[in-house]
């Protein structure tokens, strides 16, 4: 039997969550701001109306517990948004989990293996990257990130503070036997290529540095080119080795992007004492990862010794790649099939909690196309044809997880018997 979402009801709600924060045609939901909080609300009312158990968290996750069943299935992603951004990303997977659960206890298709549904909190790093999610899987202690603060300087603790008291039950990794998270691909692939759904094979790494260059301000016209020690040369050497190095160790899906670059005294009759330059680079491969650290140390060294300078590289963010569960994936592209829909199996290159939550259980991840591959953009959009699509996908790869998961710990009560 192939199974149908509720198309009306699933735009509906797309739409309406798409109303908590709306800028233009996006949203502008970052995490803690009232928006956010009152979409964390209007969700936790509407999984309770879907039968489910619901609770809200410390650190504000919504989650929502099949009380009838001892081990589920998560489903979920985030609601929360980058500044201005789009009104899918990460909503999505929300509202494909809700109208999920919705349909299961429809239909009556869950066996021994229930649903359960969340929102995780800050997936966009407001104030801590990844936070909901690495706060489940007990990477992260509050004490430990409370004084973190956003862009504007307030303090997570703070932002804590405006959440309501956190109440019913709370997630729990032990009854958790595997993690599904539907997104927008966020990348052009998908369109390009004329293909429904992508089957996520493995979540990319990241590496987040700052790198401070370190000179002396002198007159910008009266200090002989030879007598300077200008940060701001420094840095731009360092980026054309770096770059060429690059060159040299990528692999096929490695991307990279020197971010945002500051200066100081910051005026153009005086050479720049200081500079701090954000540099980041992304790759499916632990071991491509590997080589472009060596690579940039190596450039550190040779600039150094150019300009008789100390950089300092300092490292903010180290992400490995996670690979997905090729099982639950098969799935994915079983019930692709089912529907009638193309897919494809593809790396991503963007970080999702399902790489947080993918380190502890299996996880797979199922993407739709994205229009111009835009995103974090109020210009993210993807047609409702592919919406509703996915989302049948979507509902089929749960069913059958749900069922495979099922078989597999049957399979092992017997073997412990």
């Amino acid at each position: 039997m192939v199974l149908e979402v509720n198309a009306e009801r699933l735009m509906a709600d797309m739409r309406t969550l798409a109303g908590f924060g709306k800028h233009g045609a996006g949203v502008s939901r970052t995490a803690y701001s009232p928006p956010d909080i009152e979409a964390r609300q209007w969700l936790a009312a509407r999984l309770e109306e879907a039968g489910l158990e619901v609770g809200i968290d410390n650190v504000g996750n919504v989650y929502g517990r099949d009380a009838a069943r001892r081990s589920a299935l998560l489903v979920g992603s985030h609601s929360d948004s980058v500044p201005m951004g789009g009104w899918l990303d990460g909503s999505l997977g929300v509202i494909y989990a809700l109208e999920i659960a919705r349909r299961a206890r429809e239909e009556g298709f869950v066996g021994d293996v229930g649903i359960d549904v969340i929102s995780f909190q800050d997936e966009e790093g407001t104030y801590v990257g990844w936070l909901g999610s690495r706060s489940v899987c007990r990477e992260l202690k509050l004490d430990d990130v409370r004084h973190a603060r956003s862009p504007h300087g307030e303090e997570l603790a703070d932002a804590l503070a405006r959440l309501p008291a956190s109440f019913g039950p709370e997630p729990e990794m032990g009854r958790w036997v595997g993690y599904f998270e539907s997104h927008i691909e966020q990348g052009p692939i998908l369109e390009n290529t004329r293909v429904d759904v992508g089957v996520v094979t493995s979540i990319v790494g990241i590496r987040n540095y700052v790198a401070r260059f370190r000179g002396r301000a002198d007159h910008a016209g009266t200090t002989p080119m030879n007598m300077r020690q200008d940060a701001g040369i420094q840095m731009f050497d360092f980026v054309h080795q770096f770059r060429a190095a690059l060159e040299r160790v990528r692999g096929p899906q490695t991307v990279w992007v020197f971010g945002n670059v500051s200066t100081k005294p910051g005026f153009n009759n005086t050479t720049p004492s200081d500079v701090e330059l954000l540099i980041q680079f992304r790759d499916p491969g632990s071991d491509v990862l590997a080589a472009i650290d060596v690579a940039m140390s190596e450039v550190v060294d040779e600039v150094s010794r150019l300009h008789g300078a100390q950089i300092e590289i300092q490292i903010v963010l180290r992400t490995e790649p996670v690979a997905m569960n090729a099982g639950l994936a098969s799935e994915i592209e079983g019930a692709a099939a089912d529907v009638g829909a193309s897919s494809v199996w593809m790396p991503s290159g963007a970080g999702h909690d399902a790489a947080a939550i993918g380190k502890y259980i299996p996880a797979a991840m199922l993407f739709i196309p994205s229009i111009g591959g835009r995103s974090h953009s109020t210009e993210e959009n993807s047609h409702e044809s592919d919406i509703v699509r996915g989302a049948n996908v979507a509902l089929n790869a749960a069913h059958r997880m749900t069922a495979m998961l099922g078989r597999q710990a049957g399979k092992q009560n017997i073997r412990a018997c």
